[in-house]
């Protein structure tokens, strides 16, 4: 993580100690260019130029015949620096919060998907 001047954290990965990626088959994306252009014209997707293998667009049909496409993170979080500092184990966090009259959960929808990658 890397703290900007503005007070506001950052995601930052360093590239130079990473493996190069193992070459992959591509496999056919249908309709891959409207769902771009699609989430595209909502401003849902913005166009970055990093390496290539570190998130895959995987499409995955839905039941009634459309596709929708994903994102497969596997190979992004190996490349992600391991955090040295383990997770609290859920008994220690019930413990903690059993003194509370009353547990708020805000926004967590919306903090988990705005973490801020470091160009």
């Amino acid at each position: 993580m890397v703290k900007k001047p503005n007070g506001k954290w950052r995601m930052c990965i360093d590239y130079t100690n990473l493996n190069k990626a193992c070459p992959k088959d591509p496999y056919p994306l249908p309709s891959i260019d409207q769902l771009v252009d699609g989430a595209s014209g909502f401003a849902l997707l913005s166009f970055r130029n990093y390496p290539t293998w570190l998130t895959n667009v995987v499409m995955v049909k839905k039941p009634n015949g459309k596709w929708r496409m994903c994102t497969d993170y596997t190979d992004l979080n190996k490349a992600c620096p391991k955090d040295p500092y383990p997770l609290p184990s859920i008994d220690q966090l019930v413990d903690g919060a059993s003194s509370f009259a009353l547990l708020s959960f805000r926004n967590v929808y919306s903090g988990y998907n705005q973490i801020k990658m470091h160009p």
